[in-house]
């Protein structure tokens, strides 16, 4: 955190603090909402997690949130977070298997929607990599890399941001 344009930097905070992890988190992705409250995500050796900041980053959550499996079999490898303009939470989770899952938090991070594979306009065979995601006014929009052969968008309409429905965040 700098208070002077990045001249001067305060002491770094741990943040991923994991239960009975072998390894901190790793590949983490940052978002900040329109209260100016900081959403990251990041992975450890087999789940994606979430973390949040409501003070600039001076404190944490006392311990991230897991995020959805798909198949408890499979380890997630890489996350990214986007937020819309009502401060909904929206995540892409790529796999050990290589595909793509969708999920997102209409509470602040507090629960989280089940996954849905976005990867599928490939095929169940395809190894999909890098998953980024971004949000429109009405559209989730996520791009990734088809084992590096070509790059593939793929979106969903957004008719969830609600303002007077999501007047908690």
């Amino acid at each position: 955190q700098s208070t002077d344009d990045g001249s001067n930097w305060s002491p770094g905070v741990q943040i991923d603090a994991i239960p009975a992890a072998d390894n901190g988190g790793k590949l983490p992705r940052i978002v900040v909402d329109g209260s100016d409250n900081l959403h990251v995500v990041f992975v450890d050796e087999a789940t994606a997690y979430y973390q949040t900041s409501t003070d600039g980053g001076s404190t944490w959550l006392a311990s991230p949130v897991d995020l959805p499996q798909i198949n408890a079999e499979d380890k997630d490898t890489l996350a990214d977070i986007a937020v819309d303009a009502c401060g909904a939470l929206h995540v892409v989770v790529e796999n050990e298997t290589r595909n793509v899952f969708y999920t997102n938090s209409f509470d602040s991070g507090a629960n989280w929607s089940a996954g849905v594979e976005v990867d599928t306009v490939l095929g169940s065979d395809s190894a999909d990599l890098l998953p980024v995601i971004a949000v429109t006014e009405n559209t989730v929009n996520v791009l990734f890399d088809n084992n590096g052969a070509n790059v593939y968008h793929n979106s969903a309409a957004l008719t969830l941001c609600l303002p007077a429905m999501h007047t908690e965040m």
